[in-house]
């Protein structure tokens, strides 16, 4: 090869490397204000499968120089991928009497069917059920099954605005907490904060989580929205609650503002790449999910609700 020309190739060989890299590396950008990001950041995984599959091959194709030259990219890759590979909490023994089940599904503007959900409450014996996206009907027509007689406490709002109504049913007697931003609208998605009483008698607080998606326009006000979650959650602990927030998060644990809210916690789903959501016809990300404090896991699953783009997510939970 003449010299100019190995140049060349020696140039082309950085410039993808670096580039590779860049991508690589955005799952670490906490820059919430940069439109796309969030949504670049979601599709992270895919980037990195990419890489560790590109490597692969240079590598039985004994390329060894491209290999070393993506070195640093599949390198952040292997490090994102085993960060969060083994996220999800361990189970532990089910202490019947003392656990409490929460299921949380978004029923894509009331179009799920509240057969499945009322299946979904009698096969597992759901104490805790956050409906995202229903309005005055759909909850009316679940109300009017027989499996879900017991809940029947109600907290939060079914407008009729099948994008915005979120609720909380409940077999335990519940105290509803008026958001600290004050009342919400009928235009905002609605996030519901409730306390029950756990078996211990130490108040539980159980909120729906339901921010905007990080469209471009609205990253900032997701991510603001996926903080005042946490100051929200945090806050519950400080007057001694146990806390479980749970539903559609909008989020992945590829969004750093995502893995600040997890800090401390105690995810319930299993780890990177084994419980996506969305859509739910060939799941890709992982958006819904349950987080806790002060508990531990006994029991964890996905179910799947006709007519919904999300598959659902419930948790058996033991106080510890």
């Amino acid at each position: 090869m003449a010299p100019r020309t190995s140049r060349r190739a020696t140039k082309a060989q950085a410039a993808v490397g670096l580039l590779a890299t860049a991508v690589m590396s955005i799952r670490w950008w906490d820059l919430p204000a940069v439109e796309f990001l969030a949504m670049c950041q979601a599709l992270w995984p895919v980037s990195a499968s990419a890489c560790v599959v590109t490597a692969a091959v240079l590598g039985v194709r004994r390329r060894g120089a491209w290999v070393l030259v993506l070195g640093p990219a599949l390198a952040l890759s292997l490090v994102g991928v085993g960060h969060d590979l083994w996220r999800g909490a361990p189970l532990v023994p089910d202490e019947p009497g003392k656990s409490i089940t929460v299921a949380a599904i978004n029923m894509k503007q009331a179009q799920g069917s509240p057969d499945d959900v009322a299946a979904v409450v009698k096969r597992h014996r759901v104490d805790v059920l956050v409906l995202l996206e229903v309005d005055e009907v759909a909850v009316a027509d679940l109300r009017r099954r027989p499996e879900l007689r017991e809940l029947r406490y109600t907290s939060g709002r079914a407008w009729n605005s099948t994008v915005a109504g979120s609720v909380i049913l409940s077999r335990l007697p519940q105290r509803e907490r008026e958001s600290d931003a004050g009342p919400a609208s009928p235009g905002q998605l609605q996030q519901p904060r409730v306390v029950i009483s756990g078996s211990d008698g130490r108040c539980v607080a159980v909120l729906g989580a339901h921010p905007l998606p990080p469209l471009p326009g609205l990253a900032g006000t997701w991510a603001r929205e996926i903080k005042g979650l946490h100051l929200t959650e945090s806050g519950e602990r400080d007057r001694g609650c146990r806390t479980v927030v749970a539903g559609d998060f909008n989020a992945t644990r590829d969004h750093p503002a995502f893995r600040a809210f997890l800090r401390g916690g105690v995810e319930a789903q299993k780890g990177w790449g084994t419980d996506a959501s969305w859509p739910s016809a060939s799941p890709v990300l992982s958006l819904d999910h349950v987080v806790t404090h002060g508990f531990a896991v006994s029991g964890r699953g996905r179910f799947t609700v006709q007519g919904s783009d999300h598959r659902g997510t419930w948790v058996r939970l033991v106080p510890r």
